[in-house]
């Protein structure tokens, strides 16, 4: 079985790691924000960043996983990639929001 392979599991527990960091970056900027703490905009920015990065990694490397039937219609892993690269697009381009990113940390969005 392929999922027996060392390669795919170490594909498969990548994507599980990054997407547990980002559950973890997720709740600890919503407590962030809900106490009203101070930078709690640099926390939601960062993983804003994570989230859409994370998002088009994992798609990305479950295409990979599949192989070419990852990129058929009829299972559905391609439109999972679709949208996490739409997501993409609609929520601001990467690089902008690390430059707005570094702005805040900096002292120089102020």
């Amino acid at each position: 079985k392929i999922v027996e392979w060392s390669e795919m599991q170490r594909m498969l527990a990548d994507m599980a790691v990054h997407i547990k960091i980002a559950d973890m970056v997720v709740s600890e900027t919503c407590r962030k924000m809900d106490r009203k703490e101070k930078g709690w905009e640099q926390h939601a920015l960062a993983a804003t960043i994570h989230i859409q990065e994370t998002a088009v990694q994992v798609t990305t490397d479950g295409v990979q996983v599949l192989g070419g039937v990852g990129y058929m219609q009829n299972f559905g892993q391609e439109k999972r990639f679709r949208d996490a690269k739409h997501i993409q697009a609609c929520f601001g381009l990467t690089p902008l929001k690390k430059l707005r990113l570094f702005d805040l940390v900096t002292g120089k969005g102020k």
